[in-house]
């Protein structure tokens, strides 16, 4: 496998959240954790439109055409930036990809705030939710799943957990609306499984990347 696999994270973490996949990953795999405006080293505010650009950033330094993974957050991003272009998208892998959302507050009390129940907050040193955050929840609407989903034309794998109630919905409907797309349920995985089983995530980026 050569072609470089660009990684996109969740709210809560940056591009850190892969430490865990990317010591795991074999010497000719070229990856590149991106941070998303706002979280980590990247400037804020977070929007969809430099969220995107964020991704392009990531396309121009690693060059040829990448593999581009994201998770959450990270999977809405991933869908909007392949939907505007994807001249340097070899393919999606969009990880538990959250739906589309007409009450900020709806998402907000029915998601965000059950993962922090989960222990997502405490983990994070019990911090309310961060300014960036709360940017990325309401720029959700500006990457509506439904509209960019049928407009995507890169092979696509969706990823659902098995433990993943929220977003299960969400993640058929992005299987049903991309043409050329894969749905793969992995068993009594919950929304932030990556890290937790790093060993299982490469596994499978890997049958799905290719030689």
């Amino acid at each position: 496998m050569n072609a470089p696999v660009i990684l996109v994270h969740p709210m809560w973490f940056d591009g850190h959240y892969w430490d865990p996949v990317l010591r795991l990953l074999p010497h000719d795999v070229r990856p590149l954790a991106v941070d998303l405006p706002g979280f980590g080293s990247a400037p804020g505010p977070f929007t969809a439109s430099r969220a995107i650009s964020a991704i392009r950033s990531a396309e121009k330094e690693i060059g040829d055409p990448a593999h581009l993974v994201g998770l959450s957050l990270g999977a809405r991003v991933a869908l909007a930036a392949a939907a505007a272009d994807s001249t340097r998208v070899r393919s999606l892998v969009l990880l538990g990809i959250g739906g589309d959302v007409s009450l900020v507050g709806t998402f907000f009390q029915r998601v965000v705030l059950r993962f922090a129940g989960r222990g997502v907050a405490q983990r994070m040193g019990g911090q309310t939710m961060p300014e960036p955050n709360r940017q990325a929840v309401a720029a959700q609407r500006d990457m509506p799943l439904t509209a960019n989903a049928q407009l995507v034309k890169v092979p696509t794998l969706v990823v659902e957990g098995g433990a993943d109630a929220e977003f299960r919905d969400s993640c058929r409907r992005a299987a049903e609306l991309i043409d050329d797309s894969r749905l793969v349920v992995v068993p009594d995985a919950e929304h932030m499984w990556p890290r937790e089983r790093p060993r299982e995530f490469v596994d499978l980026l890997l049958d799905w990347c290719g030689p």
